[in-house]
């Protein structure tokens, strides 16, 4: 995918977002947003991927709220 159609493709993630969760995100985190995503790869939602230090990369589909994450429930002073 071209990095013009990775940008427009990572607004529209970016705008369901802010709309989903009733936000407005702060303008460098928007703006890191807009700007990361997977290279022309399946690893499929739920793959984990790694790079050379072990930090996991989730791509612009996994953000989503803590309480979306963990819809058991959890305590905020752990979070």
């Amino acid at each position: 995918m071209r990095s013009s159609e990775q940008l427009l493709l990572n607004k529209g993630l970016v705008e369901v977002l802010e709309v989903k969760y009733r936000i407005t995100l702060p303008s460098d985190f928007r703006d890191y947003l807009l700007r990361i995503g997977r290279e022309d790869r399946d690893i499929g939602q739920d793959a984990v991927e790694f790079d050379d230090q072990e930090v996991c990369w989730w791509g612009l589909d996994r953000v989503q709220s803590a309480k979306d994450e963990y819809p058991h429930g959890f305590d905020l002073r752990q979070v």
